[in-house]
């Protein structure tokens, strides 16, 4: 752009030379028009220069609010998707007879803490399903509206959330397997594996860890890793979209539990 517009000022200079050849059969003052010629080509540099800038920025910003609008847009499923999986993962990381808050993010657990798994969800929703159960079909679906917009969006001006939902599909790509064997401890004609694991969970001690657990114990293991994975992830991906969208005083409660 910036050559092709050197190329016409030169080819406007030489036929503005040869016009006042032809007109007043004389090239004029030489250094004269070096000097005008310089002037100019400074002027229209200067200017092109200043188009180019604003044109850069215009540019970058309606790429901006195409991208924030889209995150938006994503982030209308996302929520409350998130929503229901907290709530089901805070009752699979909370031993009945303790009160679960249902949208904390962060929680700070043992593996014995996962003994009540395979009781009954407290959701309505759940019509009493096992917790693991339900925790795998929410936590199922927030990962395929987080896959949906990591595929759609390009995160250009956004990099921090686009880290918080790749974290989160990794955590969740990584744990997938863990997660179906330890439901199907529970499904079927495997209620032996279930009360075996729920009898190593509840004798696993505070400082326990995957090494020295038993092997139908590593898999509850490699799933409290996962939640915990994807609780940090979560946790940065809503701080983030909060920068995004603003204080949003109806969820001024809820984010009381985002701790």
């Amino acid at each position: 752009m910036f050559l092709v517009s050197m190329c016409m000022i030169v080819a406007a200079f030489l036929l503005i030379e040869i016009i006042q050849f032809m007109l007043y059969r004389t090239w004029g003052d030489g250094q004269l028009h070096l000097i005008n010629l310089a002037d100019n080509t400074l002027a229209f540099v200067i200017g092109l220069a200043a188009m180019d800038a604003l044109l850069y920025w215009n540019n970058n910003e309606r790429n901006k609010r195409n991208e924030t609008r889209a995150i938006i847009r994503h982030n209308r499923i996302v929520q409350p998707t998130i929503d229901l999986y907290l709530a089901r993962k805070n009752q699979v990381v909370t031993p009945a007879g303790r009160e679960a808050r249902k949208f904390q993010v962060v929680t700070v657990t043992a593996v014995r803490d996962m003994r009540d798994m395979y009781g009954a969800s407290d959701l309505i929703a759940d019509a009493a399903e096992p917790r693991i159960e339900a925790f795998r079909t929410y936590e199922e679906r927030l990962n395929k509206a987080m896959m949906r917009m990591a595929e759609d969006i390009d995160f250009l001006h956004y990099p921090e959330l686009c880290d918080a939902v790749l974290r989160f599909i990794n955590a969740a790509t990584y744990g997938a397997s863990a997660l179906d064997t330890v439901v199907g401890y529970g499904e079927g004609g495997a209620r032996t594996g279930r009360t075996t694991v729920i009898r190593l969970i509840k004798d696993e001690p505070e400082d326990g860890t995957m090494a020295a657990a038993a092997p139908e114990l590593k898999n509850v293991y490699l799933v409290q890793q996962m939640i915990h994975e994807q609780e940090k992830a979560l946790r940065d991906y809503l701080v983030s979209m909060k920068q995004i969208t603003g204080d949003d005083p109806d969820r001024t409660a809820r984010d009381q539990e985002y701790a």
